[in-house]
């Protein structure tokens, strides 16, 4: 009886979601008086009418200079490493092969070293349709930590990090924007692409893991538990994830 009636709800918010942006509705689901599995299956069930059967591939970007000095980047750039350059080139050959007879149309992060890992990987590819840039999938911003590390943030935010650690999800950085800020736009995002056509993403770490998070109904805790290796891109079909790993030295 309670699945019955948790199915039946779950029914009539599926028909209305359908006239309300994907943000508004995760909004409103928050104040019914159900419980979690409903506000959760409800989610499900919007992406499984809204997506259809498009392929969804998230790419991350390269290597950075920033990455190899563990500086927090955001919205801030650096220049890709060698090894990242090389790792945008495996990716293009990953793509060629998994890409063989398909179309895609790519959607990317305007950041630099989203674009340096685009060009590289997208060159002459014959599976694009189009390649547009969107704003909301840049990295999660880090505000004022942008450009330090670790003890340069403790040394200028002394305990902010340890106080970060409490709510992580939650925690509104100085200047920047928490991870549920992040969750926001991409859930925006996913709910304005066209969903004639599959698509491929270029993007960031903390935008990878937050997409599949939406896309794969996942909690909080299993999203910052992902990784998001950059020789590898991520492929989302029908709510089934599959990572392909491009690595040559895995190959051969």
């Amino acid at each position: 009886m309670i699945l019955d009636a948790k199915s039946k709800i779950a029914s009539i918010v599926a028909l209305k979601i359908r006239k309300m942006s994907c943000y508004q509705f995760i909004k409103d689901a928050c104040f019914l008086k159900t419980t979690t599995y409903v506000a959760q299956s409800i989610i499900t069930i919007f992406f499984l009418i809204d997506k259809g059967s498009i392929l969804i591939l998230i790419c991350r970007h390269g290597q950075t200079e920033w990455n190899l000095e563990s500086r927090k980047q955001g919205w801030l750039d650096s220049e890709l490493t060698e090894l990242g350059k090389s790792q945008a080139t495996a990716i293009q050959f990953g793509l060629k092969t998994f890409c063989r007879e398909k179309r895609f149309r790519v959607i990317c992060s305007p950041l630099g070293r989203v674009r340096s890992t685009a060009k590289i990987a997208l060159a002459d590819a014959q599976y694009v349709t189009e390649i547009t840039y969107d704003d909301r999938l840049k990295e999660h911003g880090f505000g004022a930590w942008e450009g330090l590390n670790s003890e340069e943030i403790e040394v200028r935010f002394p305990g902010m990090q340890e106080k970060r650690e409490r709510d992580c999800w939650n925690f509104q950085l100085p200047e920047g924007e928490s991870f549920a800020l992040l969750e926001n736009r991409l859930t925006s995002f996913l709910n304005d692409i066209d969903k004639s056509e599959d698509i491929l993403l270029f993007c960031h770490e903390m935008v990878s893991k937050t997409l599949r998070k939406i896309l794969l109904n996942l909690s909080e805790h299993q999203t910052l538990a992902l990784s998001h290796d950059q020789f590898s891109f991520f492929v989302i079909d029908n709510k089934q994830m599959h990572q392909y790993n491009c690595n040559p030295i895995l190959h051969s």
